[in-house]
Protein backbone atom coordinates (compact mmCIF):
# COMPACT_ATOMS: atom_id res chain seq x y z
CA UNK A 1 0.00 0.00 0.00
CA UNK A 2 1.39 3.45 -0.98
CA UNK A 3 2.01 6.39 1.32
CA UNK A 4 -0.87 8.87 1.52
CA UNK A 5 0.25 12.40 2.35
CA UNK A 6 -1.53 15.71 2.96
CA UNK A 7 -0.99 18.61 0.49
CA UNK A 8 2.52 20.12 0.48
CA UNK A 9 3.56 23.77 0.51
CA UNK A 10 3.49 23.67 -3.31
CA UNK A 11 -0.27 23.20 -3.16
CA UNK A 12 -0.61 25.83 -0.44
CA UNK A 13 1.12 28.48 -2.53
CA UNK A 14 -0.84 27.45 -5.62
CA UNK A 15 -4.10 28.11 -3.77
CA UNK A 16 -2.92 31.56 -2.66
CA UNK A 17 -1.79 32.40 -6.26
CA UNK A 18 1.31 34.03 -4.76
CA UNK A 19 4.48 33.66 -6.85
CA UNK A 20 7.32 31.71 -5.26
CA UNK A 21 11.00 31.16 -6.04
CA UNK A 22 12.83 28.15 -4.59
CA UNK A 23 16.62 28.37 -4.81
CA UNK A 24 19.70 27.51 -2.72
CA UNK A 25 17.68 25.47 -0.18
CA UNK A 26 15.51 28.47 0.57
CA UNK A 27 12.19 29.95 -0.43
CA UNK A 28 11.92 33.50 -1.70
CA UNK A 29 8.68 35.49 -1.67
CA UNK A 30 8.07 37.68 -4.73
CA UNK A 31 7.11 41.39 -4.58
CA UNK A 32 6.65 44.08 -7.21
CA UNK A 33 9.57 46.50 -7.25
CA UNK A 34 10.78 49.67 -8.97
CA UNK A 35 13.13 49.56 -11.93
CA UNK A 36 16.15 50.31 -9.78
CA UNK A 37 18.69 47.51 -9.77
CA UNK A 38 18.49 44.98 -6.94
CA UNK A 39 20.69 41.99 -6.04
CA UNK A 40 17.83 39.48 -5.77
CA UNK A 41 14.98 39.74 -8.28
CA UNK A 42 12.77 37.92 -10.77
CA UNK A 43 12.37 39.38 -14.24
CA UNK A 44 9.42 37.98 -16.17
CA UNK A 45 6.98 39.25 -18.82
CA UNK A 46 8.64 42.63 -18.85
CA UNK A 47 8.08 42.99 -15.11
CA UNK A 48 10.63 42.86 -12.33
CA UNK A 49 9.89 41.40 -8.90
CA UNK A 50 11.89 41.82 -5.73
CA UNK A 51 12.87 38.57 -3.96
CA UNK A 52 12.77 38.42 -0.18
CA UNK A 53 14.39 35.55 1.71
CA UNK A 54 11.85 33.38 3.50
CA UNK A 55 11.89 30.04 5.31
CA UNK A 56 14.46 27.29 4.61
CA UNK A 57 13.21 24.24 2.74
CA UNK A 58 14.36 21.79 5.41
CA UNK A 59 12.21 23.55 8.02
CA UNK A 60 9.14 23.35 5.77
CA UNK A 61 9.78 19.71 4.96
CA UNK A 62 10.36 18.75 8.57
CA UNK A 63 7.08 20.43 9.52
CA UNK A 64 5.35 18.59 6.66
CA UNK A 65 6.80 15.21 7.70
CA UNK A 66 5.79 15.76 11.33
CA UNK A 67 2.25 16.64 10.24
CA UNK A 68 2.20 13.32 8.35
CA UNK A 69 4.05 11.34 11.02
CA UNK A 70 1.16 8.89 11.60
CA UNK A 71 0.91 7.99 7.91
CA UNK A 72 4.72 7.76 7.61
CA UNK A 73 5.03 5.56 10.71
CA UNK A 74 2.34 3.23 9.38
CA UNK A 75 4.12 3.09 6.01
CA UNK A 76 7.48 2.36 7.66
CA UNK A 77 5.94 -0.34 9.86
CA UNK A 78 4.41 -1.97 6.81
CA UNK A 79 7.72 -1.94 4.87
CA UNK A 80 9.67 -3.16 7.89
CA UNK A 81 7.35 -6.06 8.68
CA UNK A 82 6.82 -7.17 5.06
CA UNK A 83 10.22 -6.55 3.46
CA UNK A 84 13.07 -5.84 5.88
CA UNK A 85 12.37 -8.27 8.72
CA UNK A 86 11.62 -11.31 6.48
CA UNK A 87 14.84 -10.61 4.56
CA UNK A 88 16.90 -10.46 7.73
CA UNK A 89 15.24 -13.49 9.29
CA UNK A 90 15.98 -15.51 6.18
CA UNK A 91 19.66 -14.62 6.30
CA UNK A 92 19.95 -15.19 10.04
CA UNK A 93 18.20 -18.53 9.68
CA UNK A 94 20.69 -19.56 6.99
CA UNK A 95 23.61 -18.65 9.22
CA UNK A 96 22.22 -20.59 12.20
CA UNK A 97 21.55 -23.63 9.99
CA UNK A 98 25.15 -23.69 8.73
CA UNK A 99 26.46 -23.19 12.25
CA UNK A 100 24.45 -26.21 13.35
CA UNK A 101 25.84 -28.36 10.52
CA UNK A 102 29.39 -27.31 11.34
CA UNK A 103 28.83 -28.05 15.02
CA UNK A 104 27.75 -31.61 14.17
CA UNK A 105 30.71 -32.03 11.84
CA UNK A 106 33.06 -30.99 14.63
CA UNK A 107 32.17 -34.21 16.44
CA UNK A 108 35.00 -36.74 16.40
CA UNK A 109 35.98 -38.06 12.99
CA UNK A 110 38.79 -40.60 12.65
CA UNK A 111 39.68 -39.31 9.18
CA UNK A 112 39.96 -35.72 10.40
CA UNK A 113 41.90 -36.82 13.48
CA UNK A 114 44.48 -38.50 11.24
CA UNK A 115 44.66 -35.85 8.51
CA UNK A 116 44.78 -32.90 10.86
CA UNK A 117 46.12 -33.98 14.25
CA UNK A 118 48.39 -36.94 13.50
CA UNK A 119 49.90 -35.47 10.34
CA UNK A 120 50.43 -32.12 12.04
CA UNK A 121 52.24 -33.78 14.95
CA UNK A 122 54.41 -35.73 12.55
CA UNK A 123 55.54 -32.63 10.66
CA UNK A 124 56.19 -30.87 13.99
CA UNK A 125 58.31 -33.86 15.02
CA UNK A 126 60.45 -33.84 11.87
CA UNK A 127 60.53 -30.02 11.87
CA UNK A 128 59.11 -29.62 8.39
CA UNK A 129 56.26 -27.59 7.00
CA UNK A 130 53.35 -29.72 5.92
CA UNK A 131 51.82 -29.42 2.47
CA UNK A 132 48.22 -29.37 3.63
CA UNK A 133 47.12 -26.27 5.57
CA UNK A 134 44.92 -26.89 8.54
CA UNK A 135 41.66 -24.96 8.50
CA UNK A 136 41.06 -22.74 11.50
CA UNK A 137 37.69 -22.57 13.18
CA UNK A 138 35.41 -20.01 11.55
CA UNK A 139 33.49 -17.73 13.87
CA UNK A 140 30.30 -16.07 12.66
CA UNK A 141 29.48 -12.99 14.68
CA UNK A 142 26.74 -10.51 13.96
CA UNK A 143 23.38 -9.17 15.02
CA UNK A 144 21.59 -11.82 16.99
CA UNK A 145 18.03 -10.97 16.03
CA UNK A 146 16.10 -9.28 13.26
CA UNK A 147 14.34 -7.35 16.06
CA UNK A 148 17.53 -5.31 16.44
CA UNK A 149 16.52 -3.35 13.32
CA UNK A 150 15.44 0.18 14.25
CA UNK A 151 12.97 2.25 12.20
CA UNK A 152 14.52 5.68 11.45
CA UNK A 153 13.08 8.88 12.95
CA UNK A 154 11.78 11.85 10.93
CA UNK A 155 15.09 13.66 11.52
CA UNK A 156 17.04 10.65 10.26
CA UNK A 157 14.84 10.39 7.17
CA UNK A 158 15.20 14.06 6.29
CA UNK A 159 18.94 14.28 6.85
CA UNK A 160 20.86 17.50 6.29
CA UNK A 161 19.47 18.39 2.83
CA UNK A 162 15.88 18.82 1.72
CA UNK A 163 14.10 16.11 -0.26
CA UNK A 164 12.82 18.75 -2.66
CA UNK A 165 16.30 20.01 -3.46
CA UNK A 166 18.08 16.64 -3.60
CA UNK A 167 15.40 14.81 -5.61
CA UNK A 168 13.35 17.24 -7.75
CA UNK A 169 16.26 19.43 -8.80
CA UNK A 170 18.17 16.30 -9.78
CA UNK A 171 15.15 15.01 -11.73
CA UNK A 172 14.81 18.23 -13.77
CA UNK A 173 18.57 18.91 -13.86
CA UNK A 174 18.15 22.46 -12.61
CA UNK A 175 19.19 24.75 -9.76
CA UNK A 176 15.74 25.77 -8.53
CA UNK A 177 12.12 26.52 -9.43
CA UNK A 178 9.66 29.37 -9.91
CA UNK A 179 5.96 28.82 -9.14
CA UNK A 180 3.84 31.46 -10.88
CA UNK A 181 0.10 31.52 -11.74
CA UNK A 182 -0.30 27.72 -11.68
CA UNK A 183 2.82 27.09 -13.74
CA UNK A 184 6.21 25.68 -12.73
CA UNK A 185 9.50 26.88 -14.19
CA UNK A 186 12.93 25.35 -13.76
CA UNK A 187 15.91 27.63 -13.11
CA UNK A 188 19.06 26.92 -15.13
CA UNK A 189 22.36 28.66 -14.51
CA UNK A 190 23.12 31.23 -17.18
CA UNK A 191 26.66 32.21 -18.08
CA UNK A 192 25.95 34.06 -21.33
CA UNK A 193 23.64 36.90 -22.32
CA UNK A 194 20.82 37.74 -19.95
CA UNK A 195 17.40 36.69 -21.30
CA UNK A 196 14.24 38.68 -20.62
CA UNK A 197 12.90 36.05 -18.21
CA UNK A 198 15.44 35.25 -15.53
CA UNK A 199 16.15 35.17 -11.82
CA UNK A 200 19.11 36.90 -10.21
CA UNK A 201 20.24 35.94 -6.70
CA UNK A 202 23.49 37.21 -5.16
CA UNK A 203 24.69 38.40 -8.58
CA UNK A 204 24.16 35.01 -10.29
CA UNK A 205 21.58 34.79 -13.10
CA UNK A 206 19.33 31.81 -13.87
CA UNK A 207 17.33 31.19 -17.05
CA UNK A 208 13.64 30.38 -16.61
CA UNK A 209 12.39 27.20 -18.32
CA UNK A 210 8.73 26.11 -18.27
CA UNK A 211 8.27 22.44 -17.18
CA UNK A 212 4.57 22.03 -16.29
CA UNK A 213 1.71 22.89 -13.97
CA UNK A 214 1.73 23.10 -10.17
CA UNK A 215 -0.92 20.37 -9.72
CA UNK A 216 1.26 17.80 -11.50
CA UNK A 217 4.36 19.16 -9.77
CA UNK A 218 2.63 18.72 -6.40
CA UNK A 219 1.92 15.05 -7.18
CA UNK A 220 5.50 14.52 -8.31
CA UNK A 221 6.78 16.07 -5.09
CA UNK A 222 4.59 13.81 -2.95
CA UNK A 223 5.68 10.80 -4.97
CA UNK A 224 9.31 11.80 -4.51
CA UNK A 225 8.79 12.13 -0.74
CA UNK A 226 7.20 8.66 -0.56
CA UNK A 227 9.97 7.09 -2.67
CA UNK A 228 12.65 8.88 -0.66
CA UNK A 229 11.22 7.68 2.68
CA UNK A 230 11.05 4.12 1.34
CA UNK A 231 14.63 4.29 0.04
CA UNK A 232 15.88 5.68 3.34
CA UNK A 233 14.27 2.78 5.19
CA UNK A 234 15.48 0.19 2.68
CA UNK A 235 18.84 1.95 2.79
CA UNK A 236 18.99 1.42 6.53
CA UNK A 237 17.88 -2.14 6.00
CA UNK A 238 20.50 -2.46 3.30
CA UNK A 239 23.19 -1.35 5.73
CA UNK A 240 21.94 -4.00 8.10
CA UNK A 241 21.76 -6.51 5.26
CA UNK A 242 25.21 -5.35 4.16
CA UNK A 243 26.59 -6.38 7.53
CA UNK A 244 24.92 -9.74 7.04
CA UNK A 245 26.28 -9.86 3.50
CA UNK A 246 29.73 -9.48 4.99
CA UNK A 247 28.78 -12.28 7.35
CA UNK A 248 27.74 -14.36 4.39
CA UNK A 249 31.24 -14.00 2.98
CA UNK A 250 32.29 -15.71 6.16
CA UNK A 251 29.37 -18.10 5.76
CA UNK A 252 30.72 -18.94 2.29
CA UNK A 253 33.98 -19.92 3.97
CA UNK A 254 31.95 -21.79 6.58
CA UNK A 255 30.05 -23.61 3.82
CA UNK A 256 33.37 -24.48 2.19
CA UNK A 257 34.57 -25.81 5.53
CA UNK A 258 31.36 -27.85 5.90
CA UNK A 259 31.98 -29.37 2.47
CA UNK A 260 35.63 -30.03 3.33
CA UNK A 261 34.82 -31.72 6.63
CA UNK A 262 32.02 -33.76 5.05
CA UNK A 263 34.40 -34.90 2.30
CA UNK A 264 37.06 -35.82 4.88
CA UNK A 265 34.56 -37.90 6.85
CA UNK A 266 33.78 -39.91 3.71
CA UNK A 267 37.40 -40.51 2.73
CA UNK A 268 38.91 -43.98 2.78
CA UNK A 269 42.37 -42.78 1.77
CA UNK A 270 44.37 -39.60 2.21
CA UNK A 271 47.92 -38.33 2.24
CA UNK A 272 50.03 -35.24 2.77
CA UNK A 273 53.40 -35.70 1.16
CA UNK A 274 55.17 -38.62 2.79
CA UNK A 275 52.44 -39.49 5.33
CA UNK A 276 49.02 -40.96 4.63
CA UNK A 277 46.23 -43.21 5.82
CA UNK A 278 44.03 -45.97 4.45
CA UNK A 279 40.69 -47.17 5.80
CA UNK A 280 41.03 -50.97 5.66
CA UNK A 281 37.41 -51.47 6.72
CA UNK A 282 34.87 -49.63 8.89
CA UNK A 283 36.95 -49.86 12.05
CA UNK A 284 40.53 -50.42 10.91
CA UNK A 285 42.87 -47.69 9.75
CA UNK A 286 46.41 -47.93 8.48
CA UNK A 287 48.53 -44.83 9.08
CA UNK A 288 51.65 -44.96 6.95
CA UNK A 289 54.85 -43.22 5.98
CA UNK A 290 56.29 -43.39 2.47
CA UNK A 291 60.05 -43.65 2.69
CA UNK A 292 61.78 -43.12 -0.68
CA UNK A 293 64.85 -45.17 -1.54
CA UNK A 294 67.80 -44.30 0.67
CA UNK A 295 71.45 -45.17 1.29
CA UNK A 296 73.02 -46.27 4.58
CA UNK A 297 76.77 -45.88 5.12
CA UNK A 298 78.35 -48.33 7.58
CA UNK A 299 82.07 -48.92 8.10
CA UNK A 300 82.90 -47.26 4.78
CA UNK A 301 80.48 -49.37 2.77
CA UNK A 302 77.32 -47.94 1.12
CA UNK A 303 74.02 -49.84 0.87
CA UNK A 304 71.03 -48.80 -1.24
CA UNK A 305 67.59 -49.79 0.09
CA UNK A 306 64.41 -49.56 -2.02
CA UNK A 307 61.46 -47.26 -1.30
CA UNK A 308 59.13 -48.67 1.29
CA UNK A 309 55.82 -47.96 2.99
CA UNK A 310 55.84 -48.38 6.76
CA UNK A 311 53.08 -47.75 9.27
CA UNK A 312 50.93 -48.74 12.21
CA UNK A 313 47.34 -49.89 12.67
CA UNK A 314 44.55 -48.09 14.54
CA UNK A 315 41.24 -49.70 15.49
CA UNK A 316 38.16 -47.59 16.28
CA UNK A 317 34.94 -48.68 17.95
CA UNK A 318 32.35 -47.39 20.44
CA UNK A 319 34.17 -44.11 21.20
CA UNK A 320 37.41 -46.05 21.74
CA UNK A 321 40.63 -45.71 19.76
CA UNK A 322 43.24 -48.48 20.04
CA UNK A 323 46.90 -48.29 18.98
CA UNK A 324 47.59 -51.92 18.09
CA UNK A 325 50.98 -52.28 16.44
CA UNK A 326 54.56 -51.14 16.34
CA UNK A 327 55.59 -49.62 13.04
CA UNK A 328 56.02 -52.37 10.42
CA UNK A 329 56.69 -52.66 6.70
CA UNK A 330 53.39 -52.57 4.81
CA UNK A 331 54.55 -54.39 1.70
CA UNK A 332 53.41 -57.72 0.31
CA UNK A 333 56.92 -59.06 -0.17
CA UNK A 334 59.65 -59.32 2.43
CA UNK A 335 61.72 -56.16 2.94
CA UNK A 336 65.39 -57.12 3.34
CA UNK A 337 66.86 -54.91 6.04
CA UNK A 338 69.07 -55.32 9.16
CA UNK A 339 66.20 -54.27 11.48
CA UNK A 340 63.27 -56.01 9.76
CA UNK A 341 62.09 -59.52 10.67
CA UNK A 342 61.02 -62.03 8.03
CA UNK A 343 57.35 -61.15 8.67
CA UNK A 344 58.16 -57.46 7.94
CA UNK A 345 57.85 -56.34 11.56
CA UNK A 346 60.43 -53.65 12.33
CA UNK A 347 62.65 -54.38 15.33
CA UNK A 348 62.15 -51.54 17.83
CA UNK A 349 63.24 -53.06 21.13
CA UNK A 350 61.04 -53.88 24.12
CA UNK A 351 58.11 -51.94 25.62
CA UNK A 352 60.41 -50.27 28.16
CA UNK A 353 61.96 -48.28 25.33
CA UNK A 354 58.54 -47.25 24.04
CA UNK A 355 57.51 -46.17 27.55
CA UNK A 356 60.61 -43.99 27.78
CA UNK A 357 59.67 -42.43 24.44
CA UNK A 358 56.16 -41.69 25.75
CA UNK A 359 54.31 -44.25 23.63
CA UNK A 360 51.75 -46.47 25.35
CA UNK A 361 49.93 -49.05 23.25
CA UNK A 362 46.34 -49.57 24.38
CA UNK A 363 42.77 -48.25 24.32
CA UNK A 364 41.76 -44.60 24.69
CA UNK A 365 38.41 -42.88 24.86
CA UNK A 366 37.88 -40.18 22.21
CA UNK A 367 37.63 -37.56 24.97
CA UNK A 368 41.13 -38.56 26.20
CA UNK A 369 42.97 -38.19 22.88
CA UNK A 370 44.31 -34.69 23.54
CA UNK A 371 45.00 -35.42 27.21
CA UNK A 372 47.26 -38.34 26.30
CA UNK A 373 48.63 -36.74 23.10
CA UNK A 374 47.56 -39.76 21.06
CA UNK A 375 48.20 -37.95 17.77
CA UNK A 376 51.74 -37.23 18.95
CA UNK A 377 52.23 -40.88 19.98
CA UNK A 378 51.13 -42.15 16.55
CA UNK A 379 53.42 -39.62 14.84
CA UNK A 380 56.28 -40.80 17.07
CA UNK A 381 55.65 -44.44 16.11
CA UNK A 382 55.94 -43.50 12.40
CA UNK A 383 59.07 -41.46 12.95
CA UNK A 384 60.73 -44.17 15.05
CA UNK A 385 60.10 -46.67 12.26
CA UNK A 386 61.86 -44.35 9.85
CA UNK A 387 64.76 -43.75 12.25
CA UNK A 388 65.33 -47.48 12.71
CA UNK A 389 65.26 -48.21 8.98
CA UNK A 390 67.71 -45.43 8.14
CA UNK A 391 70.21 -46.44 10.83
CA UNK A 392 73.08 -48.86 10.62
CA UNK A 393 73.31 -49.10 14.39
CA UNK A 394 70.66 -48.14 16.93
CA UNK A 395 72.39 -48.53 20.28
CA UNK A 396 71.94 -51.15 22.97
CA UNK A 397 68.14 -50.88 23.05
CA UNK A 398 67.60 -52.25 19.54
CA UNK A 399 69.54 -55.21 18.23
CA UNK A 400 69.58 -55.85 14.47
CA UNK A 401 68.01 -58.97 13.04
CA UNK A 402 71.05 -59.25 10.73
CA UNK A 403 74.33 -57.41 10.89
CA UNK A 404 74.85 -54.99 8.05
CA UNK A 405 77.81 -56.27 6.05
CA UNK A 406 78.84 -56.88 2.42
CA UNK A 407 78.20 -60.60 2.83
CA UNK A 408 74.68 -60.35 4.34
CA UNK A 409 73.53 -57.43 2.12
CA UNK A 410 75.45 -58.02 -1.07
CA UNK A 411 72.43 -57.15 -3.25
CA UNK A 412 72.05 -53.75 -1.54
CA UNK A 413 75.76 -52.92 -1.43
CA UNK A 414 76.95 -50.30 -3.95
CA UNK A 415 79.96 -51.74 -5.74
CA UNK A 416 81.36 -48.30 -6.55
CA UNK A 417 80.99 -47.20 -2.96
CA UNK A 418 81.07 -43.50 -2.10
CA UNK A 419 81.30 -42.33 -5.72
CA UNK A 420 78.09 -44.12 -6.65
CA UNK A 421 76.38 -43.00 -3.46
CA UNK A 422 77.17 -39.30 -4.18
CA UNK A 423 75.93 -39.72 -7.75
CA UNK A 424 72.61 -41.06 -6.47
CA UNK A 425 72.49 -38.29 -3.85
CA UNK A 426 72.52 -35.73 -6.67
CA UNK A 427 69.33 -37.40 -7.91
CA UNK A 428 67.68 -36.84 -4.53
CA UNK A 429 68.57 -40.04 -2.65
CA UNK A 430 69.40 -39.44 1.02
CA UNK A 431 72.60 -40.85 2.51
CA UNK A 432 72.43 -41.76 6.22
CA UNK A 433 75.91 -42.05 7.72
CA UNK A 434 77.01 -44.27 10.61
CA UNK A 435 77.94 -41.18 12.65
CA UNK A 436 74.37 -39.81 12.38
CA UNK A 437 75.00 -37.28 9.60
CA UNK A 438 72.62 -37.06 6.65
CA UNK A 439 73.65 -36.02 3.13
CA UNK A 440 71.43 -35.03 0.26
CA UNK A 441 72.95 -33.63 -2.90
CA UNK A 442 69.74 -32.93 -4.79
Amino acid sequence: MGLRLTPTFVSDFNHTTEPLVILNSRMYTVHRCSKQKRDNYLSMGGLKFRLEEAVELTILEKRFLLDNSCAISSHLDNLTNNIIIPNLRGRLGNIKRLQGILLRLKEFSMQRFILEDVFEKYFELVKRKRGMTRETDISVNGLSSSNDFQIPSIEEILGSSSIFESQLERKYNCSGFVLLRGRVYALDRNNGTTPKSHVCVSGRRYTVRHIGHTSKFEQEYKQVIGDYITKRLIGRGSKYVSSLTNLEKTVAKLRKEVDRRSAINRRTYGSDGEVGFKNIDNNNYEIFLNLPKYIIEFKGEYYLFPAVRIGTRIIVGQNILSIKDYCSVLEGKRYHHPFVYSDNIICHGDNLRWNKLGVNFGDYNFSELKQHNIAGQIALILNEGKRVLTSSYFGNFVSPVQRLSPSTFSSERLLNGEWEAKRLAKQGVMIYYENGNVFWGG
